[in-house]
């Protein structure tokens, strides 16, 4: 880790006190200080992006052009790089050109917002109108900051009156204006998904994961989860989440503990059989795409599991049909 901040740095000539400081300063900014020794191989996938970051800001540009900065980055890590960037604007003078989908970051941190479409350029202006023309935005697939979202429909009911607020300080301050107009929430909890009589699909009892260099991912994790549940894995950047998938894929083998699918250890189950029962998607998606066609990467497994040919298309119509990728 500390080498590839370094790389730039030696190649201009930087003398070593200064990379060493460079270094320390680079990582603590994006929480990856203590990394140091790490080969970059090992960190997860939103380390080696907030590592990409640190060789960047590392070198102190001119000019620092970001693109999708924080797209695999936790809420926490995503607002800091911001958080920095700002600094780096704002203190050295550094122009920034960001290509993002954050909007809050941006309502929050950005001088303009240039709003592109097909290849045009259809806005330019400041967050506030940029992303208080809401109906507009939405128009063109554009995500709006959500407290925007919150009080975009109140403004459609003249519930709310002057321009929308594009900052979360900005729509604390206009609660009082719309407070009177709240309605209770009708959930009860017999609306709630009931899940106390299903089969239990996945099941960890007292799971521990150590990586070969002793780093403990995963600690005693127990955890049952039921057919038809829609199950979230919070937790910030190296947290153990992709670790713990890949210990229910069967693409670690626990170092204590076990992981049962259908109750079976997935090394008994075996690849192909694992396959016909769990869909996987890495976090990043380059990992597992290699066919020369869209038809044919939709189709490579069903190959693989034997399935005919005519069952084949049918399913990978289906399937692009659903992702509204046909033709």
């Amino acid at each position: 880790v500390e080498n590839e901040v370094a790389l730039a740095l030696e190649n201009n000539c930087v003398v070593r006190e200064e990379i060493i400081e460079r270094i320390r300063w680079s990582l603590s900014i994006v929480r990856l200080d203590g990394m140091e020794k790490k080969h970059p191989a090992d960190l997860s996938g939103g380390q080696k992006q907030r590592l990409a970051i640190a060789a960047a800001i590392a070198q102190k540009p001119r000019i620092l052009v970001l693109d999708e900065p924080t797209s695999q980055l936790d809420p926490v890590g995503s607002q800091e790089v911001f958080q920095v960037v700002r600094e780096l604007n704002k203190k050295l003078g550094i122009t920034v050109i960001v290509s993002s989908h954050a909007a809050e970051e941006m309502a929050e941190y950005a001088d303009r917002i240039a709003v592109f479409d097909r290849g045009e350029m259809i806005e330019m202006g400041t967050p506030d109108v940029v992303y208080g023309d809401a109906a507009a935005m939405l128009k063109k697939g554009i995500r709006l900051p959500q407290v925007t979202q919150c009080f975009a429909p109140l403004q459609q009911r003249h519930i709310l009156s002057g321009r929308l607020p594009v900052r979360l300080t900005e729509g604390i301050d206009l609660l009082p204006q719309v407070q009177e107009h709240s309605v209770p929430s009708s959930l009860t909890d017999n609306q709630l998904p009931d899940v106390k009589n299903r089969n239990t699909v996945i099941s960890m009892q007292d799971l521990v994961y150590r990586y070969p260099d002793g780093t403990e991912a995963l600690h005693n994790i127990s955890l049952d989860i039921m057919q038809g549940e829609y199950v979230l894995l919070a937790g910030q950047n190296g947290a153990g989440k992709s670790t713990l998938v890949k210990n229910i894929m069967g693409l670690f083998k626990p170092t204590l503990g076990n992981v049962l699918v259908y109750g079976q250890d997935p090394e008994d189950i075996g690849v192909s059989g694992i396959a016909k029962r769990i869909g996987y998607i890495s976090q990043n998606p380059d990992y597992q795409i290699f066919n020369t066609t869209v038809e044919d990467e939709v189709g490579y497994a069903l190959k693989l599991l034997g399935y005919a040919e005519k069952e084949i298309k049918q399913r990978v119509e289906k399937s692009l049909h659903e992702m509204g990728q046909i033709g």
